[in-house]
């Protein structure tokens, strides 16, 4: 991989949302936020790791999703 495809794909990765992110704009805990993505369906990726995955979120996805099941997203909370 060259390093300017290393850099594409940090980019894009750092565009995605963390469950940091979702805690904030739902104003929710975060075990909150993991049992949607286990059992509500909530759309996350899983980036393989060491020892665990790392869960990241695509924004439209959330949204849609959020708009779907009635629930309030500040997006404005997740620079916080």
């Amino acid at each position: 991989m060259s390093m300017e495809e290393k850099e594409q794909l940090i980019k894009q990765i750092n565009q995605l949302w963390t469950v940091q992110d979702l805690k904030r704009m739902f104003n929710k805990s975060h075990m909150t936020i993991h049992n949607w993505r286990r059992v509500d369906g909530l759309p996350h990726i899983e980036i393989k790791g060491d020892i665990r995955p790392t869960i990241r979120f695509i924004p439209s996805e959330v949204r849609a999703w959020a708009k779907r099941r009635g629930h309030k997203l500040n997006d404005k909370a997740q620079a916080a």
